[in-house]
């Protein structure tokens, strides 16, 4: 009988930590942020005026946890030009890892690496530069 209760309390805690998942994971995101300095402010939506150029941050949440350091960040990106056909002009990438190395090709797969280990709460490691021509577009 206390082998079915401990069982069931187990199960119980394991159930529940696996639904809500810990927020100090780190994840990658993109913010269309207006000054281009990392910070809380996430910006994940945009309504633009037509034919302005605005800047898409990827950027990397670290949480500010000891351990949550990284060099190198290996990722690909869906072409915009296909997802959203006639709604921008082709986009640039930018890297902003200090160092500028990179390996591939934003869109088929690429790695970044730095030349100093990064850690902050929120690091901008890279940057599309998007001209808006009309029309909506989910990135």
């Amino acid at each position: 009988m206390r082998t079915a209760i401990v069982l069931l309390v187990v199960l119980a805690f394991a159930s529940i930590a696996s639904s809500n998942p810990s927020p100090l994971w780190p994840g990658v995101f993109i913010d269309f942020d207006e000054d281009g300095i990392p910070d809380s402010d996430i910006h994940t939506s945009v309504y633009p005026a037509p034919y302005v150029t605005l800047s898409a941050y990827l950027a990397l949440s670290c949480n500010d946890q000891p351990g949550e350091e990284f060099t190198s960040i290996s990722f690909a990106l869906t072409d915009v030009m296909a997802m959203c056909p006639g709604v921008f002009a082709p986009p640039t990438f930018t890297n902003l890892l200090p160092g500028d190395l990179a390996i591939g090709n934003v869109y088929t797969g690429i790695t970044l690496a730095s030349t100093e280990c990064l850690t902050a709460p929120i690091v901008y490691f890279g940057r599309l530069d998007l001209f808006y021509l009309g029309g909506a577009c989910e990135i």
